[in-house]
């Protein structure tokens, strides 16, 4: 199974949001906190991407809930 990795910046993309917004959503201490987003892999010291399957999946799964 190929497994595509989402830099930061695009994946934030993908949800049209700033990346300030997108790192809130991933911080506990944040009012924004999204304890169900997908979880980011550190790709080096700098650098971290997320699944894009795991993105896709939270997408629909907000498309679902939008009633």
């Amino acid at each position: 199974m190929n497994k595509l990795i989402i830099r930061r910046l695009d994946a934030a993309k993908m949800f049209g949001v700033s990346r300030s917004t997108f790192d809130d959503w991933q911080r506990p201490d944040s009012k924004q906190f999204k304890p169900d987003f997908p979880k980011k892999i550190k790709l080096g010291p700098n650098t971290v991407g997320y699944l894009k399957s795991e993105l896709d999946a939270y997408i629909e799964k907000l498309a679902d809930l939008r009633g």
